[in-house]
């Protein structure tokens, strides 16, 4: 079992995120060739296809959110175990502590900052 590593809290986390994270993963499903983030005139991220199998840029953010759920379902799907160690470990960079009530209502999550 994975466990949170300790975290100086005098030490900010990590927090920069890269803007097409999901990139590496991207192929076209005609010719296997990969995609390239970019940002289109209005502003927003897309995926584009480097093949032209694809002419129109995708919606970055409706793409993560796709891949992101699907990784979750498979990890629910496989017994829930790794899902919980990752949820875990990413609470542990997220959070400094969770403070517990009386009831399972009453619980305060302190962000690290």
């Amino acid at each position: 079992m994975l466990h949170p590593s300790p975290v100086n809290p005098a030490q900010k986390p990590d927090t920069a995120v890269h803007p097409y994270p999901v990139r590496p993963l991207l192929t076209c499903a005609n010719c296997d060739q990969t995609f390239f983030g970019t940002t289109l005139p209005d502003g927003t991220r897309a995926y584009r296809s480097r093949c032209g199998c694809r002419l129109h840029p995708l919606p970055a953010g409706q793409i993560e959110h796709r891949v992101y759920a699907e990784t979750l379902q498979h990890l629910y799907n496989s017994g829930g175990g790794l899902l919980c160690d990752c949820l875990a470990l990413l609470a542990g960079r997220l959070f400094t502590t969770v403070a517990l009530g009386a009831t399972t209502e009453d619980i305060t999550f302190v962000p690290r900052t």
